[in-house]
């Protein structure tokens, strides 16, 4: 079946992602263990959408929130407040309905232009914004593939790929938890969901039938709450949880974001842990965002499906890309994502989303269905969440996304990607890792010390390790609590400092009860960079201290720093005292601009980086600092294993074109030296044909400037025609880097600017 609710293309507010039953071409599943701090990745820039037309939004309709301190009347806008008159002058009294003590729906009349209404409101001191109320619509194939009554479990492909019975294992989730469902109703009456669906509210029709009119909502609710091992239907994510149902779309799958919007404040005043939405539009909705910010603010986990859309044009879908919700892509049983799933650096996770079988048809709602979309690869991971939840109901809602990134299995490129996300949920791993955050924590010892630096807090075993180690040159500041989670190397009550990771391991003795986390390894993973493809060193160099294991040398003062520091077990000798601190060498020592925009000579190390800062001496990398925040880069990748551009030659004092470096895999025209506003061309070349290529510039002062940008060579694996505006540019020596997505190929351009 090919079904579809959601709003036209240039429609401003959200839609029920329920979109074509189709597959995907086949990449090849991959399957590798993902490792990540964060729970959610990097949103772009949020931007005003395209115009909008007036058959997009209701007529006469807007919302209108004012400043802190002010008010409207229930009835009218009454000129309680001098910025209103200019105002009043203009639109007269208005009917207006409070949504809230301070935000209000207008009613301006159907004759007027709703854009302009906004514009005059937004344009009023006493108003923190205005917008329209946006219309939803449905567009649906409705051609049924399936309905049957029979047991379904054997047709829910999904159940094995996630492990999901090994989270079984664990638990099959508590009454206590409920998740709320902003869609179209649930049925109630359906036999896997009798007695699992709670009293809600209908914000449509503005009472409390939440009858689903519609099947969309009672299929999503199954997905997530069905009743499992119970002999009838299908099995949902979280067997025993709760569902919520609040009513924002009508039985056409309409509504409007006033509708969402005060559907989620409901559902956190109402009992929730877990919102589920699948619904979401190209257009982002301030009034919508407050919303969310309120269910975060009270701990609540949001989840939204992230779009169909990804052909023709991949827009970026709301509620999804707001910083605060999780958001999901589809997956198919082969692992692939979706062809219509959307994408983008805001997509956070994928789950299955492709033949769904659950509870729900258009023609039966006691029945059963098969759907595709992201409508219902969202409520998977819902039904996790509040599985997880179940499991340690004291875990905030960032513990919970967090743990789920952890462990989810990676698809696509290595590490966190445009098209995975952190990769396919592992339900099973997750309910693992969370069973084992209920360890005890390290014990405390009385001794405390807050960083008001950073507001943090070490104690205990972790205060002892911290002080007889190295202290704040080795580690630096505290950036987070003591909190559980899930490594590579296993689940552990963790702490991250700016430099490293403390894990607490209950079972060694001490000084080995807390060991750093090998941040060096996973760092460059997460950079999709394998050390093990780095240059070698060989044996025997001066000065030098040669590493068989690895196939690394350190010397100069990098070696003066690894052997001044290690670990404080007198039991050891010195050699093994830095070894048990800083392990072994990963790479030879090569330029990098490190995450705060310092170009520096750099030797990567498993549970450390050195960076050689000059005058400052040798520094230890903010490893800790940048893989908790997931900015393993100043925003741009990493040079790749052996092409580091060598560091460029020191700006010279007098205005000529000597010592430049050559180009690498590359030119420019009409020269490499040029002065302020001349135009230059680029050319690279040696990738792989038709290979994404990231490019980003670096000035004089070693920082990066611009953040980065993909291009796309050509057959030949060649590209020409890269024009550069010098005119505002900083006089000094820039230069370009390209490096292949595929290849790990770079060009480098130096260029050198003169002052006019």
């Amino acid at each position: 079946m090919n079904r579809s609710l959601h709003w036209r293309r240039s429609s401003p507010i959200w839609v029920v992602l329920l979109l074509l039953f189709c597959t995907a071409p086949l990449l090849g599943p991959r399957s590798a263990y993902a490792e990540a701090a964060p729970f959610n990745r990097v949103r772009p820039p949020r931007t005003q959408s395209a115009a909008i037309k007036d058959t997009e939004i209701v007529s006469g309709e807007l919302v209108v929130r004012v400043q802190p301190g002010l008010a409207l009347k229930a009835l009218g806008i009454n000129n309680d407040h001098p910025a209103f008159g200019a105002l009043l002058g203009q639109a007269g009294t208005l009917p207006a309905a409070a949504l809230s003590d301070d935000t209000y729906l207008v009613n301006v009349g159907t004759d007027a232009h709703v854009a302009d209404m906004v514009a005059q409101f937004a344009a009023n001191p006493a108003v923190a914004y205005a917008e329209p109320v946006y219309r939803w619509h449905l567009l649906a194939d409705r051609s049924i593939q399936r309905n049957s009554n029979d047991p379904l479990v054997s047709q829910q492909w999904p159940i094995a790929k996630i492990q999901a019975p090994q989270a079984w294992d664990v638990s099959v989730g508590a009454d206590s938890l409920v998740i709320a469902s902003l869609d179209t109703g649930v049925n109630a009456h359906h036999p896997d969901l009798v007695g699992r669906v709670l009293p809600g509210y209908n914000f449509v029709s503005n009472n409390t039938n939440t009858n689903d009119d519609e099947s969309h909502g009672t299929f999503t609710a199954g997905i997530m709450a069905a009743a499992g091992d119970n002999g009838v239907g299908v099995a949902g994510m979280c067997w025993r949880c709760r569902i919520l149902p609040v009513k924002v779309l009508n039985n056409k799958g309409e509504g409007t974001n006033v509708e969402a919007a005060m559907g989620i404040r409901w559902a956190v005043d109402h009992g929730a842990r877990v919102i589920n939405m699948s619904l979401g539009g190209p257009h982002p909705s301030q009034f919508d965002h407050d919303a969310i910010q309120y269910a975060v603010s009270k701990g609540v986990v949001v989840i939204a499906a992230s779009g169909n859309e990804a052909y023709p044009d991949n827009p970026v879908e709301y509620p999804a890309a707001y910083d605060e919700v999780y958001s999901v892509g589809a997956t198919d049983i082969n692992d692939v994502r979706a062809v219509f799933s959307n994408y983008g650096p805001y997509l956070d996770i994928s789950a299955p989303g492709v033949d769904i079988v659950s509870s729900g048809s258009e023609d039966n709602l006691n029945g059963y269905n098969q759907y595709s979309g992201t409508s219902f690869a969202s409520p998977y991971v819902s039904g996790l969440a509040a599985l997880l939840l179940s499991i340690n109901p004291q875990l905030n809602d960032k513990d919970v996304l967090r743990i789920i990134s952890q462990t989810a299995d990676d698809l696509g490129t290595a590490g966190p990607d445009d098209y995975y996300g952190f990769g396919r949920i592992n339900a099973g791993r997750a309910a693992q890792a969370v069973q084992a955050t209920l360890a005890p924590a390290p014990p405390a010892t009385g001794q405390a010390i807050t960083f008001p630096e950073t507001n943090h807090t070490l104690a205990g075993t972790f205060l002892d390790y911290w002080k007889g180690n190295g202290g704040l040159p080795v580690f630096g500041f505290p950036i987070t609590e003591q909190h559980p989670e899930v490594t590579a190397d296993g689940s552990f009550q963790v702490q991250y400092l700016e430099r490293n990771r403390f894990e607490y391991h209950p079972e060694k003795q001490a000084p080995y009860n807390v060991l750093l986390g090998r941040l060096g390894d996973t760092v460059l993973k997460q950079q999709g960079r394998d050390w093990f493809t780095f240059p070698k060193a060989q044996p025997g160099g001066a000065g030098c201290q040669f590493f068989a294991e690895t196939q690394h040398a350190v010397c100069g003062t990098f070696l003066q720093y690894w052997q001044g520091h290690g670990l404080n077990d007198p039991k050891l000798d010195a050699y093994g005292r830095s070894l048990q601190l800083f392990g072994l060498p990963l790479s030879e020592p090569m330029m990098e601009t490190n995450s705060s925009g310092d170009h520096v000579m750099t030797q990567w190390f498993e549970r450390a980086r050195f960076e050689d800062h000059g005058t400052q001496g040798v520094l230890l990398g903010l490893l800790g600092d940048e893989f908790e925040k997931g900015s393993t880069s100043p925003g741009v990748p990493s040079p790749a294993p052996g092409t580091t551009p060598p560091p460029p030659p020191p700006p010279s004092a007098s205005a000529d074109c000597n010592g430049i470096v050559a180009p690498i895999s590359g030119g420019v025209l009409p020269a490499n030296c040029v002065k302020q506003g001349t135009p230059v061309e680029m050319n690279i070349n040696g990738f792989q044909p038709n290979e994404e290529i990231a490019y980003w510039l670096t000035g004089p002062d070693g920082a990066v400037h611009g953040g980065t940008d993909t291009i796309n060579v050509g057959a030949t694996g060649q590209t020409d025609g890269l024009e550069w505006d010098t005119a505002k540019v900083t006089p000094g020596l820039w230069f370009w880097v390209f490096a292949g997505k595929q290849s790990k190929h770079q060009a480098i351009i130096y260029i050198k600017v003169l002052q006019r």
